[in-house]
């Protein structure tokens, strides 16, 4: 029985400890594990308050008898925290429970170092986000480019736009001496802002839609190449306002949109996909009497030839791409019914502040 009992006790502090190490990463810390917490320091977006994000990491051993590693190395990182939520409160953001809106702590290895990757919004939070993994190689031979992949669904009711929010791998690791852990986001979204102008007075306007859009796709947040590839079926339409608004000498502003970023001139229907009339603005004019409408008035938003080997708005982008703001201004001239080439200005929007806009 006293070799019985000798056994028991060294079966349970093996399994004691088992237990302790699978849980190092959430159970109390200590001076040797601190809690791993992330500083506010982006110079791309600036976050919101309240934001919950998701965050990648993968574990660096230190090599024997050399200095830490400090770049991503496939052969020997392993994963640490997988798609795990953080939220800042006040100049940090530490880990968050999702199911019961809660902090829950994550700490740091006793040795080595982390690599960190992240996006916004949490899938958790977010139905536009419909999913994601991760890959530690973006193609064969490049092993060496971890990323990733995020399934998006941009809703298309203009006030429930998702800003889509990412940063890369970092190229550098983070130790828990250098916490807590400097990220910079980044825009996966384009920006589209539209404005109408009467110099007259003469219009007013309606049910201004943009027409087409591609509001679906996978995201792939790479180091070397983050980017787009789009869902091509089902095709939306957004409504930048339903109500009548009176034109005049100063802009009009419609309501802002969120696109997934896509080419604008049907090139997707090559690719067997769209209706193959690219993207179009929409709308109704009516006139100060009431008496003539105007109604479902079309422009197309990109260069095109007419039946005269014209280019048509020889000035406007052919696409939206990611983390970028297109600003349009539309001036109408009536008697008889003109537009002038819209003028657009295109600028990164990284500094404006994301949000559900």
């Amino acid at each position: 029985m006293k070799g019985m009992k000798g056994r028991f006790v060294r079966i349970f502090v093996v399994l004691l400890g088992f237990i302790f190490s699978s849980c190092s990463k959430t159970q109390v810390g200590s001076d040797e594990k601190p809690e791993i917490v992330m500083d506010r320091l982006q110079t791309k977006a600036d976050y919101p308050e309240n934001g919950v994000f998701g965050i990648y990491a993968y574990h660096l051993p230190v090599p024997s008898g050399s200095a830490r590693l400090e770049s991503w190395k496939p052969d020997v990182a392993t994963a640490y925290l997988q798609n795990v939520a953080f939220k800042y409160n006040g100049s940090e953001a530490a880990g968050y429970d999702t199911g019961n809106g809660s902090h829950r702590p994550y700490y740091w290895p006793l040795s080595g170092s982390l690599v960190f990757a992240g996006y916004s919004p949490h899938v958790d939070e977010s139905s536009a986000v419909t999913a994601v993994s991760f890959s530690d190689n973006i193609s064969v031979g490049r092993p060496e480019n971890p990323h990733i992949i995020i399934d998006f669904t941009q809703n298309a009711v203009p006030g429930e736009m998702v800003d889509l929010l990412y940063f890369t791998m970092m190229p550098k690791s983070v130790s828990k001496e250098e916490s807590p852990v400097p990220i910079v986001f980044s825009r996966a979204m384009s920006k589209v802002s539209i404005s109408f102008k009467d110099p007259d007075g003469y219009y007013r306007i309606r049910n201004v839609r943009l027409k087409d859009c591609i509001n679906q796709g996978k995201f792939y947040a790479a180091v070397e190449s983050s980017g787009w590839s789009p869902v091509l079926t089902g095709l939306s339409d957004y409504v930048l306002q339903e109500g009548i608004s009176q034109l005049g000498d100063t802009e009009t502003a419609m309501s802002d949109v969120l696109p997934v970023p896509q080419f604008l001139d049907g090139f997707y229907s090559t690719l067997g996909a769209g209706t193959g009339k690219g993207v179009s603005l929409a709308f109704d004019l009516l006139d100060k009497t009431d008496v003539n409408f105007y109604t479902e008035m079309e422009i197309k938003l990109f260069p095109y030839e007419d039946g005269e080997g014209n280019i048509v708005n020889a000035s406007l982008p052919s696409r939206w791409q990611m983390g970028m703001h297109y600003t349009y201004v539309f001036t109408i001239e009536a008697d008889p019914i003109e537009f002038d080439s819209p003028s657009v200005t295109v600028v990164a929007y990284e500094e404006e502040t994301p949000d559900t806009i």
